[in-house]
């Protein structure tokens, strides 16, 4: 059943009214300080496009107290004077932060055939070592800490198999 047509008029008046106060709104912010900012809309620093020169070298100055910023600087080699490496260096902390974590590297043939080897030496190494217990001394001294022993067990078992060759 379709509303009475006062109630339909009502409703699209008030619709209108709403947008022509969300405009004005989005006006005064425009015009304030808080509306011109370098990322758009409303943000805690203002930004005035006269004083950028001044602002950018007040923002890419060292000072004393800033001992991580200059730790971090030093230790991806990095020039604070060179305000590309300001950029360089906060691509590297946002990928140190915010890199996806999701499904690791595949293996190598020659990660494999590494792993493969330093399992034979270790095996070879002691008079009747297991392949499981060479497998868990490697797992724990080596580059392999954080892969699970029955990943390196699989791994290892696998390229162990004799595969076809196809011409």
């Amino acid at each position: 059943m379709k509303a009475p047509r006062k109630d339909r008029g009502k409703r699209l008046t008030d619709a209108k009214g709403r947008e022509a106060k969300r405009a004005a709104d989005a006006a005064v912010l425009a015009s304030s300080p808080a509306g011109q900012t370098i990322l758009g809309g409303a943000a805690l620093l203002p930004y005035d496009p006269a004083r950028r020169g001044e602002e950018a070298d007040a923002a890419l100055t060292l000072y004393r107290n800033d001992k991580m910023l200059i730790r971090a600087f030093q230790e991806f080699g990095l020039n604070p004077a060179n305000p590309h490496h300001w950029k360089l260096l906060a691509q590297y902390l946002a990928e140190a932060l915010f890199a996806d974590s999701g499904r690791p590297a595949k293996w190598t043939a020659a990660a494999l055939r590494d792993f493969v080897s330093a399992v034979d030496q270790e095996i070879a190494a002691g008079p009747g070592r297991a392949t499981d217990r060479a497998i868990e001394k490697i797992q724990k001294t080596g580059r392999y800490r954080s892969v699970t022993f029955e990943t390196l067990r699989r791994r290892y078992y696998d390229a162990k198999k004799p595969r076809l060759v196809r011409k």
